[in-house]
């Protein structure tokens, strides 16, 4: 048997869905003592990302909510990897930085501009120019 972690609210309103805190085999129930939750036997493991409470009951997130968890995550995967290239480019536009300033300008602001403009789940991001000022 497996169980999962939800608010005890779930208890007493059973007309919307909970998030899983977390799930796990039973041979751990014994230790749980948190205040706040209840666990709910499983006849399965359940991946929490993919199922949620409703009416006391473990049951599959619809397509819609699967779809725009699957869509945020990916959102924020390129806004992270935006992010870390925008930082690790921002010497370039110091006055006397050794690089062709416009060009790098050019990089960052296509990198500002991805996350209007790509497919987050195959996102094609900008060449960065090479250190004398040419692309690479």
């Amino acid at each position: 048997m497996f169980y999962v972690l939800v608010s005890k609210d779930a208890m007493t309103d059973r007309t919307r869905q909970f998030e899983i805190l977390e799930a796990g085999s039973c041979a751990g129930v014994d230790r749980i003592r948190r205040r706040g939750v209840i666990a709910i036997a499983t006849d399965h493991m359940v991946d929490p990302a993919n199922f949620v409470v409703r009416d006391l009951a473990v049951v599959p997130r619809d397509a819609e909510s699967l779809n725009a968890r699957r869509l945020a995550a990916a959102q924020l995967h390129l806004r992270q990897k935006r992010d870390r290239l925008l930082a690790q480019s921002d010497w370039t536009q110091v006055p006397d930085a050794p690089v062709d300033r416009a060009a790098w300008a050019r990089y960052r602001q296509a990198l500002r501009e991805l996350p209007q403009s790509a497919d987050p789940f195959d996102p094609v991001f900008p060449r960065r120019p090479d250190l004398k000022g040419g692309s690479t």
